[in-house]
Parts: C-alpha cells; sequence; structure tokens
C-alpha cells in the first residue's frame, strides 16, 4: 500500500511540476512519468488519463491551501482582519511553493475549456468564503452577485502573473494593495485603505 503511495505521490509532484513549464495542451503521459520515474503501466494503475491525472493535482493541492484559508479565516476574529491575514497566507504560499500555487490558478487551464470548468468550481469555493462580508453592512449586502467571483478571479490573475515571470521575490510586497482591492468593495475605499494599512 506504501508503494501505491509513493508511486502517486511521485506522478502528483510531477504533474505540478510540469503544469508550471507548459499548458494542458501540450503535456503528455510521457512527460509525466519521465519525470517521475515510473514506468507508463503505472500511470495508469493510479489515473485513466493525463485529464484525471492533473485534475487529481489540483485536488491534492487545492484542499489543503482551502483548508489553510479557512482556518485563518476562521481564527481571525472578524471579517476584514480574516480578509488580509488569508491574503497574506496566499502570497506566503505563493512564494514559497510557486509551481503548486500556478496550478491553482484558472489561467493555468485557460486552453482547456473543461478542466477550466473543474477548477473554477474551487474558485467558487473561496468566493463562498469571501461572500461572508456581505454580512457587514447594508451596502455591502446590495453588492453585484458577482462581486466575489471577480475580486478571486483578478488576486488570481495578479498572482499567475507574477510566478509565471518569476517575481516570486516580490510577491509579498502585494498584500497591501490586494487587501484594499478586495475590502473596498464592502467597506468603502477610506476604511479599506486604513484596515490594509494596519495589517501590513
Amino acid at each position: 500500500m506504501s508503494d501505491d503511495r509513493d508511486e502517486r505521490e511521485r506522478l502528483i509532484a510531477a504533474v505540478v511540476a510540469a503544469m508550471a513549464s507548459r499548458s494542458f495542451a501540450r503535456l503528455t503521459v510521457d512527460d509525466v512519468v519521465a519525470a517521475a520515474g515510473v514506468p507508463q503501466e503505472t500511470f495508469y494503475e493510479h489515473f485513466e488519463d493525463k485529464f484525471d491525472a492533473v485534475l487529481a493535482a489540483h485536488r491534492e493541492v487545492f484542499e489543503p491551501f482551502f483548508d489553510s484559508i479557512t482556518l485563518v479565516c476562521e481564527e481571525s476574529g472578524t471579517w476584514p482582519l480574516g480578509v488580509t491575514t488569508a491574503i497574506g497566507t496566499t502570497l506566503d504560499f505563493a512564494s514559497d511553493q510557486p509551481e503548486r500555487a500556478q496550478l491553482l490558478t484558472v489561467e493555468t487551464f485557460s486552453q482547456n475549456a473543461d478542466v477550466a470548468r473543474e477548477v473554477l468550481e474551487s474558485t467558487d469555493r473561496l468566493a463562498e468564503l469571501l461572500s461572508n462580508g456581505r454580512r457587514l453592512n447594508e451596502r455591502a449586502a446590495q453588492l453585484p452577485a458577482l462581486t466575489e467571483k471577480a475580486l478571486i478571479g483578478g488576486i488570481s490573475s495578479i498572482v499567475y502573473t507574477h510566478l509565471v515571470h518569476g517575481r516570486t521575490d516580490r510577491l509579498g510586497q502585494l498584500k497591501r494593495q490586494l487587501a484594499e482591492f478586495t475590502l473596498l468593495p464592502y467597506v468603502g475605499p477610506e476604511l479599506a485603505a486604513r484596515i490594509a494599512l494596519e495589517q501590513t
């Protein structure tokens, strides 16, 4: 059983690494098995095809990331503090593990609608966490329905751009701007700027 688990972990690590350097369309099973150092038949013992392997890798990365974001939001005490802390956690993750972070961005899968659609479901879960801010006041409660998805998409796009251009060392500098950007629709420009400054 442990051998199977080790093989699967090696394959998933190979998928993560390969996806960081090429598009889904260019990824092949041969790329994955070569990087993992296992025969092709071993790949098919764990996954049906590359689509299945990429989605498994995405889940393997996203679920612990989502758990960590949920935890910091719960432990922060207030929604605005939870937002700023979650953004800091996201940027730290992207800086420390850029290949894994890139796998969570929709842009990585933009050339394949089927995979992108599956990945968008994970961004919906992040947007749902963010939607708790609608309880803050009447202004927040009346925001357009797509507000949270647009905010998550904006953050994802900015982080992705830094990752693909190798600017991981600058990710930490984004925390204040991203915090202000995310808080602004819910609390207005002045309070958003003040909270972002205080928490960064």
